[in-house]
């Protein structure tokens, strides 16, 4: 115990072989002391009083003396923190940077001082970092900006505090809502083209709903509208010059439910 104590473990080791092992009055004193000295290297590994790898070395040396007499409760100390960081291994092989961040947290929430679990849960989020931004890199369209916000919004969740992270979130916003905008410009016009007026009105007016203040589609919707409203005035006063004052007036009807206060459809209602 005394070799032991001073870190002779060697020592320590020839004389339990020579002297105590085929002693049972001494085997026996020697498992109360030797389970007492187990517990206080734990003790002393939670008060931070011994590092991970100091308490691991002396409980080595405790397990090398009998393996079948000391091991289970010598390995009790380190076995799940040493089961977490192989696992947390696997992960980060296998690309699964998140989890294996978590695995090498559950080493350090049990032994702090544990340096190469901190390097490694630290490079397990470098690199989640790096594939993130790989990932998110060089969108165009709408479907990609859709995919590289989703995984930003769990990667900024996973590192909250990271500015870089949070700026290509913002660029990526950005970039989809310029998409989107883009893509419903285009089809709201081809649609105007062709004279489907109300199809582009319902197409703008659905993507306004995500983006109510976009000058762009502002402007869209209301050169729209006025397209629509003098086409359909176009229309009435074909029809009545053609003596069919009735369907003029039902189609300036139609107008006026979705156009309740156009003082031009109304004026060409009376007119017809």
């Amino acid at each position: 115990m005394s070799a032991f104590a001073d870190k002779k473990y060697d020592t320590a080791a020839s004389i339990y072989n020579e002297s105590v092992k085929n002693s049972p009055i001494q085997m026996w004193i020697f498992e109360v002391k030797m389970n007492s000295y187990i517990d206080e290297i734990l003790n002393e590994h939670r008060d931070k009083v011994l590092s991970y790898d100091e308490a691991k070395i002396a409980l080595n040396s405790v397990i090398a003396l009998d393996g079948d007499r000391f091991t289970e409760k010598a390995k009790e100390a380190w076995e799940e923190s040493r089961a977490a960081y192989a696992t947390g291994q696997k992960y980060f092989t296998n690309g699964d940077y998140i989890a294996a961040a978590k695995e090498f947290d559950k080493v350090i929430e049990s032994d702090p001082d544990y340096s190469k679990a901190v390097a490694s849960r630290d490079r397990s989020y470098e690199k989640y970092k790096e594939d993130i931004l790989s990932k998110t890199s060089g969108c165009e369209t709408v479907d990609e900006y859709r995919a590289a916000i989703e995984l930003l919004n769990e990667a900024v969740e996973n590192l909250p505090n990271d500015t870089e992270l949070k700026t290509r979130l913002d660029n990526c916003k950005k970039g989809l809502e310029e998409a989107v905008i883009s893509e419903t410009v285009e089809s709201a016009n081809s649609l105007m083209d062709s004279g489907n007026y109300k199809d582009a009105l319902s197409l703008i007016d659905e993507t306004l709903k995500e983006y109510p203040d976009n000058s762009t589609l502002l402007n869209l919707k209301s050169s729209c509208t006025d397209s629509y409203i003098s086409s359909s005035v176009s229309q009435a006063q074909q029809l009545v010059s053609s003596e069919k004052y009735m369907d003029a007036i039902d189609l300036m009807d139609s107008m006026l439910a979705q156009f309740p206060d156009n003082e031009t459809l109304t004026n060409c209602r009376n007119e017809c």
